[in-house]
């Protein structure tokens, strides 16, 4: 019955609808053009930062400069093959996850004592920042950017073009799957349901024992590492980061 009941709790609505969303997404990818595979695979990518996103809003705050972790996640992944020659997608979106959720959690310090527009222009400017360096270095890119080699994974080596392409799809769609669970399953958690606390009413969640600026800093840190996720895929799928 326990287990009935731990099922239940899973299996939800949302947890349905993701799992047929993304069904029907993979045999959509079997049917269309193969120049519009890259397109879904693309769009998988900018939807996990919209869903990076989604855990800020569910708090009352609005970012103007999330392509920090999208650029974190992409030039990590783009750094790791030009200068560790290291094409696994599996390691290259980790280490680009990683850095980008790193990031995140350094900023949280700062950011997670203000609000409004000032949290988002606080975003923003970090990320003009980020982009300064960027194309001024030219060992990073510069304006011209980095080009990618062709994506393995692990003991698999798909050829360059529409197998490639339909690879990383199939891979990108399967991973977006899980960290959109993953984002639902802790949003509707207790950790998770402090999020509307923060928004409806700081200081009496203050006076119930709970710290809203820890809860923004947590909050904060799985925003990055879920567009770092979003960059990470968006430059396997473009094989070019500039």
């Amino acid at each position: 019955e326990g287990k009935k009941n731990m099922n239940t709790s899973f299996w939800d609505k949302t947890v349905w609808g993701l799992t047929i969303g993304f069904a029907v997404l993979l045999v959509l990818g079997f049917i269309v053009p193969d120049w519009f595979v890259a397109i879904l695979t693309l769009s998988l990518a900018r939807g996990s930062v919209a869903l990076g996103l989604l855990v800020l809003w569910r708090c009352g705050l609005i970012s103007f400069g999330h392509a920090l972790f999208y650029g974190f996640g992409a030039y990590t992944v783009a750094l790791i093959v030009k200068y560790l020659g290291i094409t696994d997608a599996f390691f290259t979106i980790c280490c680009g996850v990683i850095v980008a959720g790193l990031f995140a959690y350094i900023l949280g310090f700062l950011l997670r004592q203000y609000r409004g527009i000032y949290f988002a222009l606080l975003n923003l400017a970090f990320s003009m920042i980020l982009y300064g360096v960027l194309a001024k270095i030219e060992e990073l890119g510069s304006t011209d950017g980095i080009s990618l080699e062709t994506t393995t994974y692990l003991w698999f080596a798909p050829e360059a073009g529409a197998a490639n392409k339909a690879t990383l799809f199939v891979f990108a769609a399967i991973l977006t799957w899980i960290v959109a669970i993953v984002v639902h399953l802790y949003l509707r958690s207790t950790l998770g349901n402090m999020t509307t606390a923060v928004r409806e009413n700081e200081i009496r969640l203050e006076y119930l024992g709970y710290s809203a600026e820890r809860a923004i800093h947590v909050k904060y840190t799985i925003s990055g590492l879920v567009g770092g996720f979003g960059g990470a895929i968006a430059a396997l799928t473009v094989g070019h980061v500039d």
